[in-house]
């Protein structure tokens, strides 16, 4: 489970899980669910900040870093 609002300077969040999680969160949590459709500029933004991070081992090492505490 992660955000893209304060990562990644956009809005929403994911989650990523096995396929019975996933089953499990549509059919307990549908209110929290496609509450907030992501617009063409939040996607561009997300993908930007991933493909800058890809890019450059530095930066992500320095954003990743003070996660891990």
């Amino acid at each position: 489970m992660g955000t893209l609002s304060k990562a990644f300077a956009s809005l929403g969040g994911y989650v990523a899980g096995s396929l019975d999680l996933i089953e499990l969160l549509r059919n307990r949590a549908p209110s929290w669910i496609y509450t907030t459709g992501l617009s063409p500029a939040d996607t561009a933004a997300a993908l930007g900040a991933i493909a800058l991070l890809n890019k450059n081992p530095i930066v992500s090492t320095s954003f990743i870093k003070p996660l891990s505490r």
